[in-house]
Parts: structure tokens; C-alpha cells; sequence
């Protein structure tokens, strides 16, 4: 979805915001699969705070681009929700993952 949307940011911010949130929102996906693979669940537990971090830069960047007039508030509450969304989900995996 974040890829769709940052195609809406002007053409010079192709190396900037449009980069930023994009590598932000695949690192949310990155962290998650490298820390599937390591071998304590501490570890794992960090890789899924070190998404959260990632997600909580998407959510940033996606305010600033509001403010730019690069997209629209329903955009932007668009992607407020799919972050909420995610953000529980990954805190309740983070969660179990320690109770382990």
C-alpha cells in the first residue's frame, strides 16, 4: 500500500520522502523475516521492536507528506489505520513470543 501511495508524492521527492517511506515500510516486513530466524525468542522479541520502529517512521513520514499537501487527509487516515492495525498485531506477536 505504501508503494501505491508514495507514487503520489512529487517526482523530487523520488529520492526522499517517497525512498524514506518505502524503505521504512519494507523494513517492517525485513525485521520481522530476520528475526523469525534467529534462535532465541529474546532475539526474535527485539527484531519485532526494531519493526515497530520502522512502522512508527512510516506513520511520521506519512504526517510530513500531509503537511506537504502530497496526500490527502483520507490518505493519510488510511494509512493511520493499516498502522494501528499492524502495530497491534506486532506488539501481541512480540508479546506471546516472550511468554515462550
Amino acid at each position: 500500500e505504501i508503494y501505491v501511495i508514495s507514487k503520489l508524492f512529487p517526482q523530487e521527492e523520488k529520492y526522499g520522502l517517497s525512498s524514506q517511506i518505502r524503505r521504512a515500510a519494507a523494513s517492517v516486513y525485513l525485521n520481522l523475516v530476520e528475526g523469525s530466524s534467529r534462535r532465541s525468542s529474546k532475539d526474535f522479541a527485539r527484531f519485532i521492536t526494531n519493526s515497530l520502529g520502522s512502522l512508527i517512521e512510516v506513520h511520521a513520514i506519512s504526517k510530513i507528506a500531509k503537511r506537504q499537501k502530497y496526500i490527502s487527509w483520507q490518505t493519510t487516515s488510511k494509512i493511520d489505520k493499516l498502522s494501528n492495525d499492524i502495530w497491534r498485531q506486532l506488539c501481541s506477536l512480540r508479546e506471546s513470543i516472550l511468554k515462550e
